[in-house]
């Protein structure tokens, strides 16, 4: 089986650190894997895992884009896979115009909130994965879905990395850090407001965000107008292998504001990092409140940092629920694996495509 992939960049971003799971599942399958994609900081690990990278042009609206769309045909036509397979919904339309041009199934990716109409039913579109069941509603109701195509593949841990929290009494000045892609959905004002109001109650705490994304440079900007460059860092560009950053943290928070929260959220869970988890609808079914994490409404950093306090003021709390986090992360991965239910889906979409 020869699989291409379609990623928009090889940043440091909740899709692609799924990505990179996704390509040791069919390289551990025996697949070959191709890789269409701009480069990044995380390119060396999709090598490592057995991709190969192929530099090309993925134009998010493929009508205005129309000689970019040949080049990546012609590119396709050359490589002679048996499979597509896009990350991104945003790749969405290209790749099935792709597929009719290379006459091949392809699968699609739907990692963040649906917006606009753009994964109707095509000829070659065997599957949609979502991260989660209310992702469902709006995939059909927003994009023109088909119930039958879509399929929900949860983030799962890394369960070869192993971890063991430190206790929060034990640690002079506490790091606490938000992960993912930063974008408008991922909440990561909402962890600088928070940290503003932490830090004005004098708190001596330590902010990482670990990720890259369009929010990147306005996120800077904020940090420098709340006065907080001595306390926030932003990490992702001098951290290539950004999983390493992990072990460096003490508490956890998800913030996004909208859909998922993410691969890299569940890589913190798996590691019985104490975290705190903004109320969005994938949330619930991941985070029990008050037994494996916290809950906090959205968009409410006076609620964010009030969490956090009971964390801070909680230490024993904190581990007993990173602990229940790790925990009920692995038991889900180990009755459902991640990488063999892609395999299951892949096998699936090639059948599918001969009948």
């Amino acid at each position: 089986m020869h699989i291409a992939f379609l990623h928009p960049d090889l940043a440091v971003t909740n899709g692609t650190e799924r990505l990179i799971a996704t390509v040791k599942a069919a390289v551990a399958e025996g697949a070959r894997v191709s890789l269409l994609t701009r480069r990044g900081p995380r390119a060396l690990a999709l090598e490592a895992a057995g991709a190969q990278i192929l530099e090309a042009e993925l134009p998010t609206e493929p009508a205005l884009g129309i000689f970019a769309q040949r080049r990546t045909a012609s590119l396709l036509k050359e490589l002679a896979p048996d499979l597509l397979h896009t990350t991104d919904g945003s790749l969405a339309p290209l790749t099935a115009r792709l597929a009719e041009r290379v006459a091949r199934p392809y699968m699609v990716e739907v990692m963040r909130p649906v917006l606009n109409s753009s994964l109707s039913a095509t000829k070659w579109l065997q599957t949609i994965l979502v991260p989660c069941e209310t992702f469902i509603e709006g995939a059909v109701n927003r994009a023109g879905a088909s119930r039958q195509t879509l399929e929900v593949l949860p983030h799962a841990p890394d369960l070869e990395r192993s971890w063991s929290p430190r206790s929060l009494s034990e640690v002079e000045r506490p790091v606490v850090a938000t992960l993912g892609t930063l974008d408008e959905f991922h909440g990561t004002l909402v962890f600088l407001e928070a940290a503003r109001r932490m830090k004005r109650a004098g708190r001596k705490l330590t902010y990482l965000v670990l990720g890259e994304g369009s929010a990147e440079m306005d996120l800077r900007r904020r940090v420098r107008e709340l006065d907080l460059g001595e306390d926030v860092i932003i990490a992702a560009p001098s951290m290539p292998a950004g999983g390493q950053g992990l072990a460096e943290i003490d508490l956890h928070v998800s913030c996004v504001t909208s859909g998922s929260p993410g691969w890299c959220a569940v890589q913190a869970l798996g590691l019985g990092i104490p975290s705190v988890f903004s109320a969005v609808n994938c949330t619930f079914a991941l985070i029990e409140d008050k037994n494996n994490g916290l809950l906090v409404e959205r968009n409410r950093p006076e609620k964010l940092a009030e969490q956090l306090d009971v964390f801070l003021d909680n230490p024993r709390a904190a581990r007993r629920m990173g602990t229940v986090a790790r925990q009920s992360m692995r038991q889900r991965e180990l009755a459902e694996p991640f990488a063999k239910r892609l395999t299951e889906l892949w096998d699936r979409a090639l059948a599918g495509a001969k009948s």
